[in-house]
């Protein structure tokens, strides 16, 4: 007898990055372009991903050669990851302050990288790309009515009047800050941009860093979570 398949209600996607190749690609001409194809226009207006795109331009014309022509002065081939390991290795025994400022640069989008991906995966049933997401954090010490569902806070204050409505914000513009925001303390999550049939979601996001990598897992709602059956599917 065949076993019945069922209707999953979540999706786990997960995503690891090498921090070396990131770093190679911010101290070359291709930085600026990287981040902008990664990061939407919102991202790049947040004050760590600003400083990150005034800091690459300036060091790429002079960190271009690093990883990108041998000591001959010939272009080198692509590196193996034991290679650019040691490559690594020795461009870091003298690097300065700005040394420290890409590489630290890079792990910021390796993280940011590999937690898209991971949302990427964690939605199989949506048409997503780099674009389609970006990384917020949930404001864990909203009110407990914030925490009620985006349809109970429009019913609600539909019926305590236009007043009230109007001055309350919904759930999830409270709860979801910029990162780099005074206030921005709880965990990060992704939110996934909506389309002609998804609204907006938001899906739990982890990062983690060690040594030359940075992973993250993403925890992603699918249609069929919710007690309609509908998940994000958009309400009519």
């Amino acid at each position: 007898m065949n076993a019945r398949v069922p209707l999953l209600p979540f999706h786990i996607g997960n995503d690891i990055c090498r921090i070396p190749r990131i770093y190679r690609i911010l101290a070359s001409g291709r930085g600026p372009q990287f981040i902008r194809r990664v990061l939407t226009s919102k991202e790049q207006q947040q004050p760590r991903c600003k400083k990150i795109l005034e800091l690459v331009p300036r060091r790429s014309s002079a960190s271009s050669q690093f990883g990108q022509r041998a000591p001959n002065g010939e272009e080198e081939p692509e590196e193996s990851s034991e290679s650019l390991d040691l490559s690594l290795k020795r461009h870091f025994r003298d690097r300065t302050e700005s040394d420290q400022a890409i590489w630290e640069a890079a792990q910021f989008m390796a993280g940011r990288f590999a937690a898209k991906e991971a949302a990427i995966k964690a939605h199989p049933h949506r048409r997503l790309t780099l674009q389609s997401v970006s990384i917020m954090r949930y404001g864990g010490e909203a009110t407990p009515e914030s925490d009620a569902p985006p349809d109970y806070h429009h019913h609600h204050h539909r019926r305590q009047g236009k007043r009230e409505h109007s001055e309350a914000q919904p759930a999830r513009d409270r709860l979801l800050r910029d990162p780099e925001d005074s206030l921005s303390s709880g965990p990060p999550v992704a939110l996934i941009k909506g389309d002609d049939r998804y609204e907006d979601c938001y899906a739990s996001i982890s990062i983690s860093h060690d040594g030359q990598y940075a992973t993250a897992v993403c925890l992603g709602v699918s249609p069929y979570a919710d007690q309609a059956g509908r998940g994000c599917l958009k309400r009519v």
